[in-house]
């Protein structure tokens, strides 16, 4: 599918063509025994610089760079970036200089570096309103200036240190809005998911839920979910982005999928480590994912309110996330938290930011002590029971039933015992609860009353025991805050 989903085919070369480019490529890098950084394309994994495995392009290529001085000034210059930055950083600067080249193409062919002047860079400021939109003009602005910058103070090119292109130079896009998918094309894809094959309806179930970058939920860990005491599930996941653990609580339906996606990875004969493995063991690319849903969006005629074919990127569902947490009421810096975002500038696209403090609201939903039906402190997760992830287990998902939370694992299926919470080991409850079971303890005493003047033996055993359970809990919860 294109970018205005419109079906192409790529021809392919038989498969004698396709081996014989993979041996020449294989003999070539073989036989070429220069140093990686003065090749025209750099192997950004024999530079051992991280890259994403769902990237399918792990090389920086400098051939459209066409001026052989210009050439030379920006490999001294990406080397010096990738030290300091991401890939994706380093790769986006690399276009913005081609871009330049292009223009130098175009426009001065004959050009030197030290055709490289104030005037030129005026012309180079109204040729790219032609070539790309504002947004990537902004980029494109501040790259080559930074570029033009640094090769004076290095020495990489003979032009002078002062700056060349000003502030008031920089294009000024609006600011850019939440990029969420219409609840009408939701309801569309959700209706059609039957038509996926697994995984990716296990994936993007997990993307409406979550929020996740696509690079993130292709790399999961088979291991990724775990459980606290109250028998809330939480997703744990690296951020490629800001390279940390990032831990989420997801409802019972999202870790239900997760159990069922890790029993058919654990039943496979071939062993791995993720959690969606492609059929080689390996990490799905991300624009297998791009292509698979968009394929489907075209096969089963997904539009949107103006009646054109929606195109699905995976990026609208984080926004999407966002976008409905903040119709939900959750306050700015939650959401900030809760899609890790370093900073609140990416989450103000959402909403202002909200004026209550994390610590007002854990105040009305974290009472504190956990106990079990027999009045005995259940002890917590540590790390998942941290303020943060608790209030996002009270608002974000909402899962606590009147009295208790249940513990029961989702793969030991529904409980065997409904409406006998107060007898199950997998009760736990916290002061907060605890005039509900002051009044369902007066409420049992008169049961109980009433079965021993009719002579119930059974209704008095089993309530006896409630009534028990029921003192031991307030007993506890009383004395843990008194």
């Amino acid at each position: 599918m294109d970018r205005e989903q419109r079906p192409c085919v790529t021809p392919r070369d038989s498969a004698y063509i396709s081996t014989l480019r993979q041996v020449h490529s294989i003999l070539k890098s073989a036989y070429d025994d220069r140093p990686e950084y003065e090749k025209y394309l750099w192997s950004l994994p024999r530079l051992s610089v991280p890259v994403s495995p769902s990237l399918s392009d792990t090389t920086l290529n400098f051939r459209l760079v066409r001026q052989l001085w210009l050439r030379e000034a920006v490999k001294a210059y990406l080397r010096y970036c990738l030290a300091i930055y991401a890939e994706g950083t380093c790769r986006m600067r690399l276009q913005s200089l081609t871009r330049f080249s292009e223009f130098l193409a175009q426009e001065r062919p004959k050009a030197t570096a030290k055709a490289i002047t104030r005037k030129l860079l005026v012309e180079y400021l109204s040729y790219l309103p032609k070539r790309v939109g504002i947004a990537v003009r902004k980029t494109d602005v501040i790259n080559l200036r930074t570029f033009l910058e640094i090769a004076a103070r290095e020495r990489w090119l003979p032009i002078g240190s002062e700056r060349m292109i000003y502030d008031e130079e920089v294009p000024q896009p609006p600011k850019p809005q939440p990029r969420y998918i219409p609840s009408a094309v939701l309801d569309q894809l959700n209706r059609h998911l039957g038509n996926l094959k697994a995984p990716w309806v296990q994936m993007i179930l997990i993307f409406q839920e979550c929020g996740m970058r696509i690079r993130e939920l292709l790399q999961l860990s088979l291991d990724c979910l775990t459980q606290d005491a109250r028998g809330t599930f939480y997703l744990r996941f690296m951020q490629g982005k800001m390279k940390r653990e990032h831990t989420i609580p997801v409802s019972q339906e999202i870790a239900r999928v997760i159990q069922e996606q890790q029993q058919v990875v654990r039943g496979r004969p071939q062993s791995s480590t993720l959690l969606f493995p492609n059929p080689r063991g390996r990490v799905f690319k991300q624009y297998t994912f791009a292509q698979r849903i968009n394929r489907l969006a075209y096969d089963r005629e997904i539009r949107d309110a103006n009646g054109k074919l929606f195109r699905f990127q995976s990026h609208q569902f984080r926004h999407t996330v966002g976008t409905r947490m903040i119709n939900l009421g959750v306050p700015h810096h939650i959401i900030q938290r809760y899609l890790g975002h370093l900073g609140p500038e990416m989450t103000s696209r959402y909403a202002h930011i909200h004026d209550s403090t994390m610590k007002e609201k854990l105040s009305e939903y974290l009472p504190g002590t956990l106990v079990d039906v027999t009045g005995k402190t259940v002890p917590e997760n540590g790390p998942l029971d941290t303020g943060d992830l608790q209030w996002f287990t009270r608002n974000v998902l909402a899962q606590a039933l009147t009295n208790d939370y249940c513990a029961i694992p989702i793969v030991a299926g529904p409980c065997p015992h409904p409406n006998a919470c107060l007898n199950c080991a997998h009760f736990r409850t916290d002061v907060g609860f605890l005039e509900i079971h002051k009044a369902e303890l007066r409420e049992t005493e008169r049961v109980i009353a009433k079965a021993n003047a009719n002579g119930w033996v059974r209704q008095i055993e089993m309530n006896e025991r409630k009534r028990s359970n029921l003192f031991n809990i307030i007993t506890s919860l009383e004395r843990a805050h008194a």
